[in-house]
């Protein structure tokens, strides 16, 4: 359900007081429709959107067009606040070229599942002789922590302009290892992300649950 005050005047249409239920969350905000051009329409939105589900978020915007990460590899309860400015040429499609977006995310209880990027990590960890020279009989367990990994409150701020999706250098702490993210991805699916992370944090750590280190106060 959607609720709202909606305005018209002259050629200017505005909603302010939106609250929509979506996601298994929340969504309020408001936006407004500039129509004063005969070419044009300038679409402008302020939004906030509390407990949402990000793997039903996904689906639901059909992966937003990419199979690199999908609803079923995603899990999490995200928070979000977004402001975006669109130009419509009057032919009900956005023009990509001239879209701005930001968004400050905060993601909880997080999790990837079955990344095929993280399985091909896992392919090279295991297969390469030198790899495994150092690694050990870790290395299978290194591939099983990347196949499913959990990580802790993570937040950041994503950039959408000229088609592409810019997120900035982030630390993630994670089940399977500590890392530095960041990267792009354009509308194109022409992806160019960036994976930093120790790679004696490997080795396991009998001492590491999917918690966190366990100290030893004696």
């Amino acid at each position: 359900s959607i609720t709202g005050d909606l305005k018209l005047l002259d050629e200017h249409f505005s909603a302010s007081n939106i609250r929509l239920l979506f996601a298994e969350g929340v969504i309020t905000g408001s936006a407004e429709i500039d129509a004063s051009s005969s070419k044009q329409l300038l679409l402008t939105v302020k939004a906030q959107g509390g407990s949402l589900n990000i793997s039903e978020m996904f689906r639901q915007f059909d992966n937003f067009g990419q199979e690199t990460v999908t609803d079923k590899n995603l899990q999490g309860i995200l928070t979000t606040t977004v402001e975006l400015a669109a130009i419509d040429e009057r032919n009900f499609r956005i023009d990509t070229d001239k879209l701005a977006c930001t968004g400050d995310l905060t993601l909880e209880q997080g999790e990837l599942k079955q990344l095929t990027a993280m399985r091909d990590i896992s392919e090279f960890l295991v297969s390469d002789p030198k790899v495994r020279l150092v690694l050990g009989s870790d290395a299978e367990d290194v591939a099983s922590r990347l196949d499913h990994i959990r990580f802790s409150t993570l937040s950041n701020r994503i950039e959408i302009r000229n088609n592409k999706i810019t997120i900035p250098r982030m630390e993630v702490a994670s089940s399977a290892l500590n890392i530095q993210l960041f990267g792009s991805h354009t509308f194109n699916n022409e992806i160019d992300y960036h994976l930093n992370f120790r790679f004696l944090e490997l080795k396991s750590d009998k001492s590491q649950t999917e918690y966190g280190f366990i100290e030893d106060d004696g």
